[in-house]
């Protein structure tokens, strides 16, 4: 019997997100960095662009632990989706962030 309950699904989401980054803490910290330079050079940055970069860079792939990586302060959501342009996502939405102005509280 398939069970639906939206907040064990959000619960189940984050608990995974947090154990793949915590699998790959120094990927993460060089993928956030990474970010935050595309983001300040293009004005927006999505996960694909992260993505890229990692490879171009040869630094491997952030997997599942790249949902944490705009799990920071660092980052706000502009609202905005695309459809990723890799194909082992399948045209998957994805947020574009940009980088929160300073004097902003919010996470």
């Amino acid at each position: 019997m398939t069970k639906f309950d939206m907040e064990e699904s959000k619960r189940l989401k984050e608990h995974g997100i947090m154990v793949a980054a915590e699998k790959r803490p120094e990927l993460l910290r060089i993928a956030r960095t990474i970010a935050k330079e595309i983001a300040v050079s293009q004005g927006t940055v999505t996960a694909d662009d992260v993505a890229e970069e990692l490879r171009d860079r040869a630094l491997g792939e952030m997997g599942p632990a790249m949902a944490a990586v705009f799990k920071s302060r660092d980052f706000e959501w502009t609202g905005l989706r695309v459809m990723s342009k890799q194909v082992s996502n399948h045209g998957r939405e994805l947020k574009v962030w940009t980088t929160r102005k300073q004097g902003t509280d919010q996470c």
